[in-house]
C-alpha cells in the first residue's frame, strides 16, 4: 500500500529540469484531484484564491510591556506580620480570581487604564500567584476573605490589581504623560515664535534646468539676511562659493564643516547649510528650501518638514517638483501663511531618443553613463579605457573634493577626458557639461523589482544639455535596447502629488519621554515612541527610525546619558560597514570615560600607516577610513572637549582625497594589459594634438563665454620658448600630467621639484618620490611668468 500511495503522490508532483543537477527535480506539490474530476470554478473564487499568495501577513502589534523587564513586587505585599484572620480557602480564592478575569467590567477598566489583553494575562498571572501565598498584607487578606465567604463584588479587587500592575510595569503610572509627549498631531504649533508671524511662501516649481533655484537665489543675494537649505554638502558649498564670488559674504554650515566668511570667525548674515543643520532660532528676511520634494523621504523627510514649519523668515522660497504644490498649500493652511506659486519650463530642449547605445564604441564626447553600482562603474570605465576613451568617475561614497576634481576634469575643454561614468549622485550638487545621459540599467541594486521611479529618471535626465553650458540640447537614452520602452514609459508617467510630510521626535521630546522610563534602553525608547506616536495622517507620516535604532543598539550597553545617546544616534554612520560601526562604538566608549580622542589614538585605531589603493577593495577601505574621519568631525561639533584635533583630521582628509583620486586611476589601469595602457596613452596624446585645432576649440567653447573671444589678446611670440613652457605648464595643470612628462619638465628647467614637497601625515605614499605636482606647477608658472615679463 505504501508503494502505491507513493506512486500516486509522485503523479501529482510537477517537475522541472535542473541544469545544475542534470535531472528532473520536484518544484511543487499539488493536492488537487485529477483533471477529469475538476469542477468549474467561478472567477470570483479564483481571484480570491490567487490573492492568498500575495496577501502579506498582518503585522503583530507591538506591546510596550514586551520590551520592558517587569519589576519584582511580591515582597511589597508580604511585609506585614501574620494577619490573624485564619487561612484562606485556596479553592475559593481561585474561583474569585477566575470570576475576576472573566468579568466584562474588569476588562473595560483595564482598557481605560491602558492595560492590553496581553499585558493583563502577564500581570494577572503574577497577581494570582501572589494572592495564593500563605502570608498576605492584612487589607488584601481581609478583602479576599470577604469575597470568598460573602460572594461580594469582585470589582472591589481591581484597585489592588491595578496597583500591583503599576508596580510591576512602572510606565503604566505615567501613561497619560507619555501619550501627551507622543502626540504629534499638531507639529506646526511646536514653533510658537514662528507662528507669531505671517510668512510669505513663494514656490518655484518646474523640471530640472528650468531656472527655479536661480530665481530663488536672486532674492537670497538681495536680502539683508538669508539662509539656504539643501540636501547635500556639495550643493551648500557651491551656493556658498557662488555667493562669496558675487560679493555677498556667506557662511557654510554642514554636519562636518562650519566656515565663516568673516576673518574673525564671526557669523554673517547669509548662510548656506544642509537641511538638517537649519538654524530655527535666528530671524531671517529670506529663506530658501531647495529640493522640497524630499519632504516625503522615508529617512530624511522630517528635516524638510522641520525647516518649513520652523524657519523664522519673512519670505520662504521653496524650490522643487510640481508634485509638492498641494502638500505645501495644505501645510500653509496649518501655519497660517500665504502661498504664491511660480511655474517654470525647461530652458533647453531635452530629447528622449528612440535608439539605444548598445555598444561602447558608440560612446561620444559629452556622454554620461549612469550606473547604480560601484562595481558596474569600474567595469564600464575599464571597457571604455580599453577602447582608448578616458573617463571621469563620480559616485556617492567619494570625498567631496574628489567629486569636484572629477567634475572639473570632465568639464575642462582642454582635458582629453570627455566621458563621465557615475551613479545618481550627479543628480544634485554638480554642474556638468553633459550632452547625453545613458542609463546603463533602470534597476537599482540586485533586487528583482528594483526599477527606479519616474521622478529619479526625470531628475537625472535633466542634467543633459543644461542652460549656459557647452551643449544647447540634451539627449537621453539607455545602453540596452530592452530598456528603451521602460524609459519612455517612466518618462510619460503622470506626476503623483506628494501626500504627506515626514515627522521625527525632537531631542527635547525624547529626553522628556526617557525621564518617565529611566530603565529603558534608547532602542526600546525609540520603538515605544514609534508605537505610541499619533499624527495627522492626512498631512504627515512617521519617518523610519531604523538607522537610529541600529546605532542605539550598538551603544546601549555604554553608560552615556540618554540625551548623549540620542545625539550619537544621528551620526552619519554606514551600519553595513563593520569598520565604521566598531569605530563608532570605540568613540562612544572613550566619551563615556571622558578620555579625549587624540590623533595618535585615531591613527593607530584606523591602521596607520596606510598604503596606496590599487584595487577596488583597497579603494573602498580607504573611503571607509575617510568616512570614519567624517564621523569624528561630525562629533567634534557636538563635543569639542572630547574630539579636540579637528584641524589635524582635516589635514589628513586632504591627503586622503589625493590618495583616493590616485587610487581611482590605479583601479582603472589595473584592469588593462600593457598594450591597452599604451593604446590609451597614445589616444590621450592624439586628443591633445587635435585639441590644438582652432575649429574644434571653437565648437567646444560654451555660448556663455563667446564674449571672451572678442576681448583683446596679449601679443604672442610664436618662437618664444618661455611662452611655450607656460602653455605646457597650463596643459599639465589641466590634467595632462604623467610621471614621464613631469620628469622631462624638471630636466628642461633644471629644477629639483622635491624641495617644495611636504611630509605626509598618513603614511608612505608608494609614489612619494613624486612631489606635490600642483604646488610645483604653480611655482613654475610664477617663475616662467616672471622671466617672460623681464
Amino acid at each position: 500500500m505504501a508503494t502505491f500511495r507513493t506512486l500516486s503522490m509522485l503523479k501529482q508532483m510537477s517537475t522541472t529540469w535542473c541544469r545544475r543537477k542534470h535531472a528532473f527535480v520536484c518544484s511543487s506539490y499539488s493536492t488537487r484531484p485529477p483533471k477529469s474530476e475538476d469542477k468549474p470554478v467561478d472567477s470570483a473564487s479564483k481571484d480570491k484564491r490567487s490573492k492568498l499568495f500575495v496577501k502579506a501577513k498582518p503585522k503583530k502589534v507591538l506591546e510596550i510591556h514586551s520590551i520592558i523587564k517587569p519589576s519584582s513586587v511580591v515582597s511589597k505585599y508580604r511585609e506585614c506580620e501574620e494577619t490573624g484572620g485564619g487561612e484562606l480557602d485556596k479553592d475559593a480564592v481561585k474561583m474569585v480570581l477566575e470570576e475576576f478575569s472573566r468579568s466584562s467590567e474588569i476588562r473595560t477598566l483595564c482598557r481605560e487604564n491602558d492595560i492590553s489583553p496581553d499585558l493583563f494575562r502577564t500581570t494577572f498571572q503574577s497577581f494570582s500567584t501572589m494572592c495564593l501565598e500563605d502570608k498576605l498584607r492584612f487589607d488584601i487578606h481581609l478583602l479576599l476573605n470577604i469575597l470568598t465567604i460573602d460572594k461580594g463584588d469582585v470589582g472591589m479587587l481591581f484597585p489592588y490589581y491595578l496597583g500591583y500592575s503599576q508596580e510591576m510595569f512602572p510606565h503604566l503610572k505615567s501613561m497619560n504623560m507619555l501619550k501627551g509627549l507622543t502626540d504629534l498631531t499638531s507639529p506646526a504649533q511646536w514653533y510658537v515664535e514662528t507662528r507669531a508671524k505671517t510668512r510669505k511662501i513663494v514656490m518655484h516649481v518646474g523640471p530640472t534646468n528650468s531656472g527655479k533655484t536661480y530665481h530663488a537665489m536672486k532674492r537670497f543675494l538681495k536680502a539683508e539676511s538669508a539662509t539656504y537649505c539643501c540636501p547635500l554638502r556639495l550643493l551648500a558649498m557651491e551656493i556658498c562659493n557662488s555667493s562669496n564670488d558675487q560679493g555677498v559674504p556667506c557662511d557654510l554650515k554642514t554636519g562636518e564643516l562650519v566656515t565663516f566668511a568673516d576673518e574673525n570667525n564671526q557669523p554673517g548674515n547669509h548662510v548656506a547649510c544642509t537641511v538638517e543643520m537649519t538654524n530655527l532660532k535666528d530671524n531671517y528676511d529670506v529663506a530658501v528650501i531647495d529640493e522640497i520634494q524630499m519632504i516625503q523621504n522615508l529617512d530624511r523627510g522630517w528635516a524638510w518638514t522641520q525647516a518649513f514649519l520652523g524657519l523664522k523668515a519673512d519670505e520662504i522660497h521653496v524650490c522643487g517638483e510640481e508634485a509638492a504644490v498641494p502638500l505645501i498649500k495644505n501645510l500653509a493652511v496649518l501655519t497660517g501663511d500665504t502661498v504664491e506659486v511660480n511655474e517654470y519650463t525647461r530652458l533647453n530642449p531635452l530629447m528622449y531618443l528612440s535608439t539605444a547605445l548598445e555598444k561602447y564604441e558608440n560612446v561620444m564626447p559629452g556622454d554620461c553613463i549612469i550606473c547604480f553600482s560601484k562595481e558596474v562603474i569600474f567595469d564600464v570605465s575599464a571597457e571604455l579605457n580599453k577602447r582608448g576613451v578616458l573617463t571621469a568617475i563620480i559616485y556617492g561614497n567619494l570625498p567631496p573634493a574628489t567629486k569636484i576634481a572629477q567634475a572639473k576634469q570632465f568639464n575642462d575643454p582642454l582635458d582629453p577626458c570627455k566621458v563621465l561614468v557615475a551613479t545618481d549622485a550627479v543628480g544634485l550638487g554638480l554642474n556638468l557639461n553633459i550632452r547625453r545621459i545613458v542609463f546603463h540599467s533602470l534597476s537599482k541594486g540586485n533586487r528583482r523589482w528594483g526599477r527606479i521611479n519616474s521622478s529619479l529618471v526625470r531628475h537625472i535626465a535633466g542634467r543633459a544639455g543644461r542652460f549656459g553650458h557647452i551643449y544647447p540640447k540634451g539627449y537621453v537614452t539607455t545602453f540596452k535596447k530592452s530598456d528603451l520602452y521602460s524609459l519612455h514609459e517612466l518618462k510619460n508617467e503622470k506626476v503623483i502629488p506628494i501626500q504627506s510630510a515626514g515627522l521625527q521626535p525632537t531631542p527635547e521630546q525624547m529626553e522628556l519621554f526617557s525621564n518617565h522610563l529611566p530603565d529603558a534602553s534608547l532602542k526600546n525608547l525609540l520603538i515605544m515612541f514609534e508605537h505610541m506616536a499619533k499624527h495627522d495622517k492626512e498631512n504627515f507620516f512617521m519617518c523610519e527610525l531604523n538607522q537610529m535604532k541600529k546605532l542605539a543598539e550598538l551603544i546601549d550597553n555604554i553608560g552615556l546619558p540618554t540625551k548623549d545617546k540620542f545625539q550619537y544616534s544621528h551620526v552619519p554612520v554606514d551600519t553595513d560597514s563593520e569598520v565604521q560601526c566598531d569605530f563608532f562604538v570605540q568613540c562612544a566608549t572613550k566619551h563615556f570615560y571622558e578620555e579625549p580622542i587624540s590623533i595618535s589614538w585615531l591613527t593607530s585605531h584606523l591602521g596607520w600607516p596606510l598604503e596606496m589603493p590599487t584595487t577596488v577593495a583597497d579603494l573602498k577601505d580607504m573611503e571607509t577610513i575617510f568616512n570614519c574621519l567624517d564621523v569624528y568631525l561630525w562629533l567634534s561639533k557636538c563635543y569639542p572637549n572630547i574630539y579636540q584635533d579637528e584641524e589635524r583630521v582635516r589635514e589628513i582628509q586632504k591627503e586622503l582625497e589625493i590618495w583616493i583620486e590616485d587610487g581611482l586611476k590605479a583601479c582603472l589601469f589595473e584592469k588593462l594589459n600593457l598594450a591597452q595602457k599604451r593604446k590609451l596613452e597614445m589616444q590621450t596624446l592624439k586628443r591633445k594634438i587635435s585639441s590644438d585645432n582652432p575649429e574644434k576649440q571653437e565648437l567646444e567653447k560654451p555660448a556663455a563665454r563667446s564674449d571672451s573671444a572678442k576681448s583683446p589678446k596679449r601679443d604672442e611670440k610664436p618662437n618664444d620658448k618661455n611662452n611655450d613652457m607656460l602653455d605646457l605648464i597650463k596643459f599639465l595643470k589641466k590634467g595632462g600630467m604623467s610621471e614621464k612628462r613631469f620628469k622631462t619638465l624638471s630636466k628642461q628647467l633644471q629644477f629639483d621639484p622635491n624641495f617644495i614637497s611636504s611630509q605626509p601625515l598618513i603614511g608612505k605614499h608608494p609614489m612619494k618620490t613624486r612631489p606635490d605636482k600642483m604646488k610645483v606647477l604653480k611655482y613654475l608658472e610664477k617663475m616662467e611668468k616672471d622671466k617672460y615679463q623681464k
